[in-house]
């Protein structure tokens, strides 16, 4: 009896859900952007999972990273985190799942629960594929270079007034990290960057690494040298470099610890395949 009615209920909820996002309206019955738009949301249909395909995801990838704890380390996880963290796996890239995996994980170890915030569910939760990978490049290093370059006007031999000098950004917070973490998208680091900042797990502190060969490989970049070279082809400006660092905050390393692998890879598990499998009924 409690079996038809969890199947009902799921039913009841599912089955309008896809009836309505997945099925084209009349009005474009036939035509070639309905078929577009189907396969468009085909990833969203497939890639949601249900309560008991994440629970049984969570489940194995714990015990994985768990393999080498000795059972009297153990507690329960807390239910504050795990429960959304679970939840939010129905929805989450592999990414995002991995990392969830790994902060349910540091929730039932007694020298790693506290630093497992539940704040850190809704911090993956606006983590796109890209930063994840930007993030796991924190895992090797905790400084990364940045720089900005600035378009400005150029001083007049007569200017003794110390007037200041007008310009823009046309690189800002500009870097290698989303080549070097193999993003997707790898011309958004620098938004990246941003969004990454705004949640507290890095920030851009004043000052620069005195060390000239810490920003060596920007300043031989090609886009980076095509762009200042734009600049100073203008004879009424030129071309500054604001070199600045990338840093990971306090916060940000206590996330690296209960969320990032500890050699900065996303790889494919077993679990994820016990997951999909468990899907596979369901396509």
């Amino acid at each position: 009896m409690a079996d038809e009615l969890k199947k009902g209920l799921t039913d009841a909820l599912a089955k309008p859900v896809y009836e309505d996002v997945f099925q084209p309206s009349a009005r474009f019955v036939g035509t070639a952007l309905a078929e577009t738009v189907r396969m468009a949301l085909k990833p969203v249909r497939f890639g949601v999972w249900g309560l008991d395909q994440a629970m049984n995801y969570a489940g194995n990838r714990v015990c994985e990273i768990l393999g080498h704890i000795p059972p009297d380390h153990i507690i329960p996880t807390n239910p504050a985190l795990a429960g959304p963290a679970i939840q939010a796996i129905r929805y989450s890239s592999d990414e995002a799942r991995e990392m969830y995996a790994r902060l349910i994980a540091a929730s039932m170890v007694k020298q790693s629960a506290p630093k497992a915030h539940p704040s850190f569910v809704e911090i993956i939760r606006q983590l796109t594929p890209d930063e994840a990978k930007i993030l796991a490049l924190f895992a090797k290093a905790n400084v990364f270079p940045i720089v900005d370059l600035r378009s400005e006007e150029k001083r007049r031999p007569d200017d003794k007034f110390g007037l200041k000098v007008s310009g823009w950004n046309l690189l800002q917070n500009y870097s290698l990290l989303g080549v070097q973490a193999g993003c997707e998208f790898p011309k958004q680091a620098s938004a990246y960057i941003d969004n990454i900042c705004r949640l507290g797990l890095a920030h851009i502190p004043e000052g620069r690494v005195t060390d000239d060969k810490f920003y060596e490989a920007i300043l031989n970049d090609h886009t980076f040298l095509a762009t200042q070279q734009s600049i100073d082809l203008n004879g009424s400006r030129a071309s500054r470099v604001i070199p600045k660092r990338l840093e990971i905050t306090a916060f940000g390393q206590e996330f690296r610890e209960t969320c990032i692998p500890r050699d900065g890879v996303f790889r494919a598990s077993p679990a994820d395949q016990v997951a999909q499998a468990a899907q596979e009924p369901n396509r």
